[in-house]
């Protein structure tokens, strides 16, 4: 088991391989400060939370940043007397750091995903603009998605897709196409 940290920023996508070691600060960098995981966007605090490892279970710990932290679309609360309140991470984990009380994906938010398996491959960018069905093929399988949310994580048996809106990312051997809408008989384009 690989646990590791997929996170997406302005297009840029950086993958943490958790158990590299046992704390991972979450932060917004700084001349006087580099966290593990380093962020650029305003919306996100110098000392946002942090990833933790206790006795082999990975959770995290917000700080209780200005700007908020969303899980799996809810957004994290402090505990008792405004401590930081640990939440255990489980793979297929989706964080939204800097929105608020909005789990939105946009350029002044960072995404990241939680997961427990490592593609030793590296990820393809697709210009995804103006797409709005896509076509996903994994050897025989062929699967729809449409109309998906900036976010979205579709994991196939050999590969993943990320769909972030102008750009979908994908790993493994996975055939990726994109249409600009239409009605069915759709006519996708652009494989990756």
């Amino acid at each position: 088991m690989e646990n590791n940290l997929i996170v997406i920023e302005n297009g840029q996508l950086n993958i943490y391989l958790l158990d590299n070691q046992v704390v991972w600060e979450v932060g917004r960098m700084s001349k006087e400060h580099t966290p593990d995981i380093p962020m650029h966007a305003t919306t996100i605090s110098r000392r946002h939370g942090r990833f933790q490892n206790m006795d082999g279970i990975w959770f995290y710990m917000d700080e209780n940043p200005k700007n908020g932290t969303i899980r799996n679309q809810k957004k994290l609360s402090s505990g008792l007397h405004g401590l930081v309140k640990p939440v255990m991470v489980s793979p297929g984990d989706v964080f939204v750091f800097g929105g608020g009380e909005d789990a939105v994906v946009s350029p002044a938010t960072v995404w990241a995903f939680f997961r427990t398996r490592y593609y030793d491959a590296p990820w393809r960018a697709m210009d995804s603009r103006g797409c709005s069905k896509f076509l996903i093929v994994d050897g025989d399988i062929r699967m729809k998605l449409a109309n998906p949310e900036p976010g979205s994580v579709v994991e196939c048996e050999h590969g993943m897709v990320i769909y972030m809106g102008a750009l979908t990312y994908v790993i493994g051997p996975l055939k990726v196409m994109g249409s600009k809408g239409s009605t069915d008989g759709t006519n996708y384009y652009g494989t990756n």
